[in-house]
């Protein structure tokens, strides 16, 4: 009996014992997991500081490029302001100004200033100040009159404006003050690439070849014996060389100068006509007509002629619209639009 008790008793404190040692683990398991837990908590701590100072350093970064761009639109602000002050300044001096080519340059000097201003969208009421001094610029150089003449340099050549004496006029225009003389001709001759076309007997009263086989004109007097296309030729190649818009005078135009008075001198106009007495000779031969300005009826009755007509006494005039004056004043001031 005292046999199975001792062994009962030895079981129980094997039990204990296990009980313990599991007891154990399970509060050191406990504890483990407490440290680990402990650690991480840590290290997110660590992670979120972190982050936190470079959000606070990114965050400062940015406020100084702000800083920097506001310091950098205020210093182009003020410069704008700046132009837009000097451009109204030279706008009220352009208006005191009675000589035309002074009112020109500083309106032009103004307009320069505020474009730059009016093309920037960034400060809307500094360009709405630029385009209300731009439409005033626009304005003033529209009632800006057209000179009174204008000379081709190299050519010798002087426009002298027409203007509108009334309503059932046409729109002013420029015409050569004289018909184009055997100089103008030659200096443009010597500047085609091929010249033989042009006969050098039919042309011996007017220009000659020297040994250079340059021309040369032997006076300053109106060329003639040149033919519709040869003097068409001349007015293409005017448009190509020299600034502006030229072009044979209408007959209404000649009429407006008063070409008459010269008995001696017919001329070419731009206008394409059938023969008034022959209306059926286009028909007949296909003949193109070209209409001559003839008022003294020097040719006859006949106010046309065939494009290959050529005579001693029937040259050209040369006639532009007003914005050519406009145009070569600007060129020779050395403003442009």
């Amino acid at each position: 009996m005292a046999l199975k008790t001792e062994v009962i008793l030895k079981k129980k404190r094997s039990n204990l014992d296990c009980l313990k040692i599991i007891f154990s683990s399970i509060i050191l398991c406990i504890l483990f997991a407490f440290v680990c837990k402990a650690e991480d908590i840590v290290e997110d701590t660590e992670k979120e500081d972190h982050s936190l100072f470079n959000r606070v350093d990114f965050s400062e970064k940015r406020t100084d490029k702000e800083k920097e761009f506001q310091t950098e639109c205020a210093k182009i602000k003020a410069k704008y302001m700046n132009r837009l002050w000097d451009a109204k300044n030279l706008y009220h001096l352009a208006n005191k100004k009675e000589d035309i080519s002074e009112l020109i340059i500083l309106l032009f000097k103004a307009r320069d200033l505020i474009i730059p201003i009016y093309k920037n969208r960034q400060y809307l009421d500094l360009r709405n100040d630029a385009k209300n001094l731009l439409l005033k610029i626009q304005k003033k150089m529209r009632n800006v009159p057209p000179p009174k003449e204008f000379t081709l340099d190299g050519m010798n050549i002087v426009m002298k404006l027409v203007e509108n004496v009334n309503e059932k006029d046409e729109v002013s225009f420029y015409i050569s003050s004289e018909p184009i003389t055997a100089k103008s001709f030659a200096y443009y001759l010597n500047r085609l690439k091929e010249d033989e076309d042009y006969d050098k007997k039919r042309l011996s009263k007017f220009l000659f070849k020297d040994k250079s086989d340059k021309w040369i004109a032997i006076d300053n007097s109106p060329i003639c014996n040149i033919a519709y296309d040869e003097a068409q030729a001349f007015v293409q190649w005017f448009n190509k060389n020299v600034p502006g818009i030229y072009s044979l005078p209408s007959v209404t135009e000649l009429q407006k100068m008063n070409i008459q008075k010269n008995e001696k001198m017919l001329s070419w106009t731009k206008e394409i006509q059938i023969p008034l007495l022959k209306k059926d000779l286009f028909n007949r031969f296909g003949i193109k007509m070209i209409r001559i300005w003839d008022p003294k009826r020097k040719n006859g009755n006949y106010i046309t002629e065939v494009p290959s007509a050529y005579y001693s006494n029937l040259g050209m005039w040369l006639v532009a619209p007003v914005k050519t004056g406009k145009k070569v004043r600007l060129l020779k001031l050395g403003v442009t639009k």
